[in-house]
């Protein structure tokens, strides 16, 4: 019988084997490399892996299995390959499974350090941790309180804005008279005082025992004294808003127009203040009844009204040498009177029309 001989060795081989496998083969192998003395074939490896300080740890931990230095990597090799590769660079062959290992492993150039810390820098490295952790904590508490700020803040606005929004519909844009409650007692106590004053009193019953009306035109008890002085004022008044002359204006409660006129003339109405807002309205009845210096709202054209009836008054005392409200005498209410008419007309669609015509004249005054 023929000896026998050994099979040749396969001239190809395809290896497949899984990602861990190559790791911890390459780690044990690098391990083997410094424990034997080898060069590391990269400067990486020699500033990283084989520096002395590493060596004796990481040797220490170098378990060679043969399964894992035999079994190579995904290559196709060749006995040609083998021979060229073995003369020109350095390899693990014949070192891992004897001198006629026919395989050459080639191990990719890794960069792998155990760099194990000391118990002084590992307290150093948590205690950079905490403070890094403490300052993002702070970060975000602080960047919280500055958000609540600035939502409470926009909220306040809002509702700043929306308060001044539903007071448009009741305030109007332009200044009130500078008549205070002070302002108002003052006149009044100059009109009990002063010779040739017809005044109603600091109340409603003593107004009535004088024979004073609440007059709507002058929002105000006046004295029946004056009744024939304030006539024309108020007939070119009425004239003006269409309706005519004379109206039911003046004296007892009554409605100034409304109802005649052929209803040209606004039904002037009261409201009752409620916390700054208009309320309730006041029936003519509880006007009889309302005592003097109450709050009370009213419309813009009763408003407008009233301060042209009082500029009106004015003029007619000038030129006719009539009676006049107290009011009229003061000039803080002529300014607010045309204020109020000059705010309202403007915002007219035909403020800029060309539509006014006169001439030129020569004036005089005195």
């Amino acid at each position: 019988m023929a000896d026998s001989k050994p099979p040749p060795p396969h001239r190809f081989q395809l290896t497949f084997e899984p990602t861990w496998l190559q790791q911890q083969r390459q780690q044990h192998a690098l391990a083997r490399r410094c424990h034997e003395g080898i060069h590391c074939p990269r400067q990486t490896f020699r500033q990283t892996f084989c520096r002395k300080a590493h060596i004796s740890h990481n040797c220490s931990l170098a378990i060679v299995d043969p399964l894992l230095t035999t079994t190579p990597s995904y290559h196709r090799l060749s006995e040609e390959r083998e021979e060229d590769e073995e003369e020109n660079s350095p390899s693990l062959g014949g070192k891992t499974d004897g001198d006629n290992s026919p395989w050459h492993l080639r191990w990719p150039a890794i960069n792998l350090r155990d760099d194990p810390l000391d118990s002084d820098e590992q307290e150093a490295s948590e205690g950079r941790l905490a403070r890094d952790l403490m300052r993002s904590r702070t970060a975000v508490r602080v960047w919280r309180l500055v958000s609540m700020a600035l939502a409470a803040a926009l909220t306040v606005s809002c509702l700043l804005l929306v308060s001044r929004h539903d007071d448009s519909h009741c305030r109007a844009d332009y200044p009130q008279p500078g008549e205070g409650t002070d302002n108002v007692l003052k006149w009044m106590k100059e009109a009990e005082v002063a010779d040739g004053h017809f005044w109603c009193g600091s109340t409603i019953a003593e107004a009535k025992h004088r024979g004073c009306t609440f007059d709507k035109l002058h929002n105000r008890w006046m004295s029946p004294v004056c009744e024939p002085d304030f006539e024309p004022a108020k007939k070119a008044v009425f004239e003006a808003l269409g309706g005519g002359g004379g109206g039911g204006g003046g004296g007892s409660v009554g409605s100034v127009g409304g109802n005649g006129d052929n209803g040209a003339v606004p039904e002037f109405r009261f409201y009752r203040d409620d916390e700054g807002k208009p309320g309730a309205r006041i029936s003519d009845e509880d006007l009889d009844e309302l005592e003097v210096l109450t709050p009370a709202w009213t419309t813009v054209g009763h408003h407008m009204t009233h301060c042209m009836y009082l500029l009106l008054q004015a003029a007619a005392a000038l030129n006719l040498g009539t009676k006049a409200d107290m009011v009229v005498h003061a000039w803080e209410h002529a300014k607010h009177c045309a204020t109020v008419i000059l705010n309202e007309t403007r915002r007219s669609p035909a403020w800029d029309d060309v539509a006014s015509f006169g001439h030129s004249q020569s004036g005089v005054c005195w």
